[in-house]
């Protein structure tokens, strides 16, 4: 009779789903865990290829460079209104919109303010939309005005 090795997987054999404590997960790996920020990840490929382009919205004409991308000051000044609108880091800020430039904006001005960005899929139909703001907001942030604009 063949033995069966103990780490083998087998069909009836319940999932090994370990319990997240944090944000990610990390097994073994030969590259660590970069303790960056966002920002600083951006600056130091700015630092690095500031000509090279980073983005490129051809419907609407815009091309930026590492650098231009970087000094658009719209970063900052969202990032500021964010947090003078009452947003606090650590809160969640949902987005519902298309693949724009201003979307890219929000993305880096919401991790230069600590907020926690919640992309929401703008292909969703209502139930779908609704049933992702509810789990990531709770039922006392999700606006009615969602169900009338659909």
């Amino acid at each position: 009779m063949k033995k069966i090795p103990t780490n083998a997987v087998h069909v009836d054999s319940p999932p090994n789903i370990p319990t997240l404590t944090t944000s990610y997960v990390h097994g073994l790996s030969s590259h660590p865990l970069l303790y960056t920020t966002v920002d600083q990840c951006l600056q130091a490929t700015t630092e690095r290829y500031p000509d090279r382009e980073a983005l490129v919205f051809v419907q609407d004409g815009i091309r930026k460079t590492f650098a231009q991308f970087y000094q658009d000051i719209l970063v900052e000044k969202a990032a500021a209104g964010l947090l003078a609108a009452g947003l606090k880091r650590g809160d969640r800020l949902g987005i519902w919109g298309p693949n724009i430039y201003e979307w890219i904006l929000m993305q880096f001005a919401t991790a230069k303010a600590g907020i926690i960005l919640v992309s929401v899929n703008p292909a969703y139909q209502l139930q779908e939309a609704e049933f992702a703001l509810r789990k990531w907001f709770g039922d006392k942030n999700v606006d009615n005005s969602v169900k009338e604009k659909a």
